[in-house]
């Protein structure tokens, strides 16, 4: 692993990564915990923050990684708003008390709004995280 091409990520890119490992971590953790306990609360509000963060930086990466894309914005965008969409239904839904749909509503996030997009951020070659695990691609390497 090289942690060069993260390092010399723009900034929007390393706040991004920073929240996504911090939900990516917590994910886990929360479908483990107890649910209702306050460890399962307070670490609950912290994955929330860090996907809202994920989120809100993900609108300022613009490179349309994939298509379709409407100018310099791709499907990524629209996941994002429609995670953070989401967020507040989970959250919504919990301080409700029904806790069947929040608890689907988030294992949906963690699954599909979250391991979807990290499957492509590491699979797809150029890719900074691509990068980052495996090295520069084929092509890079035979421009040296």
């Amino acid at each position: 692993m090289n942690l060069a091409p993260l390092i010399e990520a723009p900034m929007q890119i390393q706040v991004h990564v920073a929240a996504v490992a911090v939900a990516m971590a917590l994910g886990p953790v929360q479908l483990l915990l107890p649910k209702g306990t306050r460890g399962h609360v307070f670490s609950g509000r912290v994955w929330v923050g860090a996907m809202v963060v994920t989120c809100l930086s993900a609108m300022l990466i613009l490179d349309r990684p994939f298509s379709p894309s409407i100018g310099p914005f791709s499907w990524l965008h629209g996941l994002a708003l429609f995670t953070l969409a989401m967020l507040y239904r989970a959250v919504r839904l919990a301080r409700a008390g029904d806790i069947w749909q929040h608890r689907i509503t988030m294992t949906c996030l963690i699954l599909f709004a979250l391991g979807i997009p990290a499957i492509f951020a590491v699979a797809v070659p150029g890719r900074i995280l691509n990068k980052a695990f495996f090295g520069p691609t084929v092509q890079s390497q035979a421009s040296r």
